[in-house]
């Protein structure tokens, strides 16, 4: 993926606690986004707390796997915000992933649905719904939290 660190970011805040956390706490004081993030990117706004559902290619999740790579590092959509060609694409229910998985088999077919329990500390996470996709999210990781990603990352049924 080629994620190096470059600066630390006053939005980030300290990381901790459990179910793979821990490792955070290692980076918690030089926390850092990406490279790709462009300046500013994500806002400071609180994020989203809770349960977010996105496709992955295999579990364990890796930072490596392709459905983990944001626009930015793929080429898709080079008109749309550069923030938000930095973020994973996410959503709020479940079946809206496997509705996707359904109508798109060629590239989605295989593809696993797997939660993240969203907290400050991993990111950010925003609503971004559109027609085709009413409970979609853009989800913003911290270079830890991609680090952590095969235990943040939970396989949900579906």
């Amino acid at each position: 993926m080629g994620v190096e660190v470059t600066s630390a970011d006053e939005n980030n805040s300290s990381a901790g606690g459990s179910d793979g956390r821990a490792l955070l706490a290692k980076s918690a004081a030089a926390s850092v986004w990406p490279d790709y993030m462009p300046p500013g990117c994500p806002d400071a706004q609180p994020t989203h707390t809770g349960r977010l559902f996105r496709l992955v290619s295999k579990v364990p999740v890796r930072k490596e796997d392709p459905l983990m790579l944001p626009a930015a590092l793929t080429g898709a959509f080079p008109d749309a915000d550069a923030c938000l060609r930095a973020s994973l694409s996410s959503s709020s229910r479940i079946e809206e992933l496997q509705t996707l998985r359904l109508s798109r088999t060629k590239k989605y077919g295989r593809a696993r649905v797997v939660a993240i329990d969203m907290l400050p500390d991993l990111g950010r996470a925003r609503p971004t719904p559109s027609r085709s996709s009413p409970y979609h999210w853009s989800l913003w990781l911290t270079l830890a939290a991609f680090d952590a990603a095969s235990r943040l990352f939970i396989e949900v049924p579906s």
